[in-house]
């Protein structure tokens, strides 16, 4: 709403010359046009893929959990990811685990100690297994 919002409220005062170069030159031409289209569907009632207003809604501000895991297989894989999830690198679980700072040959039996507490940890880790498995 706020993209709309600012893009109705500048109108003609706006560089679009420039703006249209920046988006150009960043790659980033087929994101900006969904977004314009999603955004006229929303606010003009024109015509576009429910699919993608229903994703955007369901995602909310971060998006969910669910929907990571769904991106995260079609990414990578449903093995490939579920190995990415369990053994994250060595820089990941240093920022939550603070002994590998000093004693990085533990990694290994951090990812021990990390996926016996993701089993443990109640509703949350069923539902990501339950993601994982659908």
């Amino acid at each position: 709403g706020d993209y709309y919002l600012l893009k109705k409220s500048i109108g003609d005062e706006f560089d679009f010359e420039l703006y249209n170069k920046l988006i150009r030159d960043s790659g980033l031409t087929d994101f900006v046009e969904m977004i314009d289209k999603v955004i006229d569907s929303i606010f003009n009632e024109s015509s576009i893929d429910e699919e993608i207003i229903l994703y955007i809604y369901k995602s909310s501000m971060y998006g969910s959990n669910r929907l990571r895991i769904k991106n995260g297989i079609k990414k990578y894989g449903r093995f490939k990811y579920m190995l990415r999830l369990f053994f994250l690198p060595y820089r990941s679980m240093a920022q939550n685990y603070h002994v590998l700072k000093y004693l990085p040959f533990l990694l290994p039996v951090m990812w021990l100690v990390r996926f016996v507490r993701f089993c443990f940890r109640g509703q949350s880790s069923l539902s990501t297994i339950k993601s994982l498995i659908d």
